[in-house]
């Protein structure tokens, strides 16, 4: 099992991190409930009390923070993976590079070096379990990291190039550009990616609380729970947003199931057209309309952020 996987001490290495500057991870199991618009909106909100704040959207595949935001994708770093190239002067056929390669991302035609054929993630397995050196270190592009400003926010952006499997590597990297200057921000606000796989525990590692968003759908509940045994693994403090709380029947078994395991419900929010047409705008509902019931509720998330972590 997943628990089974991280002891004490390798909790303490998965949340460690080089600055003090605490993290707000802003989440959810299911994608489309409306995760990347509480994040954009409490990161404006805290913004609007004067705070400096770091947005990091780490859903490299599908990344629209800056859309949300009308920012535009500023400050382009091209983020590489190693991988082999092969030196025919210096090729014994020997076949270790093929033995050590865990992906088979490599072929050796009879009589020829080592051919590249499938996805390398530049482990450099090969590389070093060539008796020859025959093996030398390449780079290749696998996506982007970006950096928007706007008054007190700044944007960082990963985004990895269609096709690639490295999205873990874009959301490390997204966040060592962050670390170099993290110190300089109240505040970090973390829009994951959704699910629970290896890119959520990337998004969420050294998350000081989460909000897992979810909606009252039946699969809303059901992703809802497995975000929530994530964060319980992982040691994160987690709350409740509930979006759209007024759509189906389900709002019982919520109530239900926040009883059965404490997990506060921090926000309700109902449909509301004003938010609505905010998201069409690319503005946070919170400049554009301060004043509706929307714009209030993530006012309230943002004071209890800075009740909470900011005092």
């Amino acid at each position: 099992m997943i628990a089974e996987l991280f002891s004490k001490v390798k909790l303490e290495a998965l949340h460690r991190r080089p600055y003090t500057t605490r993290i707000v991870a802003i989440t959810g199991g299911k994608g489309g409930v409306g995760k990347s618009t509480v994040a954009v909106n409490i990161a404006a909100a805290l913004t609007a009390r004067g705070y400096s704040v770091a947005l990091v959207d780490t859903d490299v595949e599908a990344p629209n923070d800056n859309i949300l935001l009308s920012l535009s994708l500023d400050d382009r770093v091209y983020v590489q993976v190693a991988m082999p190239i092969a030196e025919t002067n210096l090729c014994a056929q020997c076949g270790n590079c093929i033995a050590a390669c865990r992906r088979n991302a490599l072929f050796l035609p009879p009589g020829q070096t080592p051919i590249l054929m499938g996805e390398c993630n530049g482990c450099k397995a090969c590389i070093n379990a060539c008796p020859t050196g025959a093996l030398v270190t390449g780079w290749m592009p696998v996506g982007e990291t970006f950096r928007s400003e706007s008054g007190e926010l700044t944007l960082f952006t990963g985004v990895v190039q269609p096709g690639r499997e490295e999205s873990t590597v874009i959301i490390q990297a997204l966040k060592d550009r962050l670390a170099s200057e993290a110190d300089r921000y109240d505040v970090i606000i973390v829009d994951t990616v959704p699910g629970v796989d290896c890119t959520v525990i990337a998004a969420l590692a050294g998350a000081t609380s989460a909000y897992a968003v979810t909606e009252p759908t039946p699969v809303g509940m059901h992703d809802l729970e497995r975000i929530i045994e994530l964060c319980r693994i992982l040691d994160i403090p987690t709350q409740i947003v509930l979006n759209r709380s007024d759509l189906g029947e389900w709002r019982g078994r919520l109530e239900s199931y926040k009883a059965g395991t404490e997990i506060p419900l921090a926000a309700s929010i109902a449909y509301d057209s004003v938010l609505l047409q905010s998201y069409i705008k690319g503005m946070p509902v919170t400049q554009m309309s301060p004043n509706s019931s929307s714009a209030r509720i993530f006012a309230d998330l943002a004071i209890r952020i800075e009740k909470e972590f900011l005092r």
